[in-house]
């Protein structure tokens, strides 16, 4: 059986439409840490 030519229906569509749904960037792992990157716009410059 083959689903190739078959509209398939996605389940996961009206919860993420309806702010219902959780999205990966959401989650947040216990113990999980943070880190920012911060640059310089300016070659050589000194970040105090």
């Amino acid at each position: 059986m083959s689903i190739l030519g078959t509209r398939v229906l996605r389940t996961e569509d009206p919860d993420l439409l309806t702010v219902g749904g959780d999205y990966v960037d959401d989650l947040i792992p216990e113990g999980a840490l943070q880190a920012t990157f911060v640059r310089s716009t300016m070659a050589h410059a000194v970040i105090t």
